[in-house]
Order: structure tokens, then sequence, then C-alpha cells
């Protein structure tokens, strides 16, 4: 899953994993040789009266486990840290099971964020035998718009400067877009996997806001006018998604003017609640 996808709270159940007795003593054997991991004898004249399993082996025995439903897939760029805190002692023949959940996440770049895992793990008695806590760097959804390449123009309005650029501004856009925003002749087809419908005109004068430039349109089936932003060398288009496979022509399009648009009183007061929306995102933030 990519950063955006995940949610705190999200969780997977953790498939049972039992401890083998022959695991246990050659993982010992290698990598925490001690009596109380290794010799039967000294083990059963300790408090726990028998061999005792290394704390990092049931780790990754459960770490293993999760790792055939973890939540990031290829989009897992890299471990940052890992605490492990133990609870109770594991033995030979104990079944250990849990939860993995995903409890904070941090923007961290425009190209990834930093997502916090915690795996409890439980003995076959539900008594947690172990809390460990992940720390990935976990990557971004890649812009998927016409010319995010070059959508890296400064913010010159003076105003919403966490809105770096075009680019930022997408991210934090595919949060807000919704239904509302949506042109209404286009509502009933809008959902929350194809945000940009009926967005591109409310959109690219927002955009225009910040960073300035010109307003093209491209003349759409039915008298339309698809919306999309040229600022100096810099031609994109944050809503282009909406057309899938579907290749636009940016070339040699007439300039489209607020004026027009925003003459018809639904695109004005969806703009101003687009607008409203990404200002009070920024305020939360």
């Amino acid at each position: 899953m990519y950063f955006e996808e995940l949610k705190t709270g999200m969780q997977v159940q953790i498939a049972p994993v039992t401890v083998q007795k022959e695991e246990m003593l050659g993982f010992s054997a290698r990598y925490d040789n001690v009596p109380l991991h290794t010799d039967e004898a000294y083990a059963e004249q300790t408090h726990f009266g028998q061999l005792l399993a290394p704390g990092m082996l049931s780790f990754l025995l459960i770490w293993a486990s999760y790792l055939r439903q973890d939540f990031f897939g290829e989009e897992l760029l890299a471990g940052v840290s890992q605490k492990v805190e133990w609870h109770k002692p594991v033995f030979a023949g104990d079944v250990l099971n849990g939860t993995a959940e995903i409890t904070a996440l941090t923007d961290r770049s425009p190209k990834n964020g930093l997502a916090q895992l915690t795996i409890t793990a439980c003995n076959q008695n539900g008594q947690p035998v172990l809390i460990a806590v992940t720390e990935c760097i976990v990557k971004k959804m890649p812009y998927r718009f016409y010319g995010w390449q070059t959508a890296t123009v400064p913010n010159i309005s003076g105003t919403m400067e966490a809105v770096t650029t075009p680019q930022k501004m997408y991210e934090m856009l595919r949060k807000i877009w919704c239904q509302y925003t949506c042109a209404p002749r286009l509502r009933d087809k809008w959902s929350p996997e194809n945000p940009t419908l009926g967005q591109c005109s409310i959109t690219a004068f927002l955009v225009q806001d910040l960073f300035g430039g010109k307003v093209y349109g491209i003349l759409r089936p039915g008298g339309n006018y698809h919306c999309y932003n040229v600022i100096g060398d810099a031609v994109f288009d944050l809503t282009s998604e909406q057309f899938g496979e579907e290749i636009l022509c940016y070339e040699n399009n007439p300039e489209q003017f607020r004026e027009v648009h925003f003459a018809r009183q639904e695109k004005r007061e969806r703009y101003e609640y687009l607008k409203a929306a990404l200002q009070e995102a920024l305020s939360r933030s």
C-alpha cells in the first residue's frame, strides 16, 4: 500500500506460528549461545524449568508470519528503527499469534512517509509475550497527472506558503476533492477512486491563484472545456487522471478566464469551497 492509503488504526491478524525445539536449538547455537537456550540440564535447574526460546527468535517467527500479509508490499522502501519489548518467556511448543497495527503516520517528503507499525504477539493462553514497534519508510503514490515533472514552479502568491509547488497542491487536493466540488453534471459518476472527475476548472484557477500563469481549455464533446495550467515552460494538468488512458492535446488551445467560468454561480461556489477547504487543511497541519 502507498503511504496515502494507510490509516492509523488499520490492523491485520497474524497467522499462528509454532515454536519448534529444533529451530530453537539451531538458532541459539548460532546467534544466542547461552546455556539457558542451549543446555537442557542447565535450563531445568532455573526457575523456568526448561529451555527458553531466544527473544529474537520469537520476534522473527512472528515477523515472518506478519510478512505473508503485510501492509506495505512493494511500497516499502526501508526500515528505520526497531524496538522490541519481551513480556513473557517463550518455550518449545508455544503457539504465537497476534496483531499488526498502524499506530502513527508522519509525512516525510514529497516521495515518501514514515509509518509506525506495532506488533503485539501472544501465546496460546492469550498472554502477551512481546510488543514490537517498527518504523518504515513507505513510498507515496507516484504523480499520475499530465506534466507532473514540470509542476515544480514556486508559490508566488504570498499566501498558503506551505503549498510550495503544484505537486504539493495535488497531494493535498487528493484528500479534499469530493462529490460537492465535482461539476453537477458528473456528480453521479464521481467516486473516491476517481477523485479528479469534474474538478478541472476550479482546480486550475486555484492553481493560478498561488502560482500564476494562464489557464487553457481543451474542447470536449458537449461543448465544455477541460482546463489545465501553463506557467512559463511548465504545462501541467492536475485533473488529467479522470480521462484514464485517453491522450489529450495540450497545444493550441484557447485561454480560459475566470470571469467567464465563474459567471456560473455553482462553479464559483465550488471554487470557493475548494479554496476554503485547502486553507482549513493547512491550518490543521
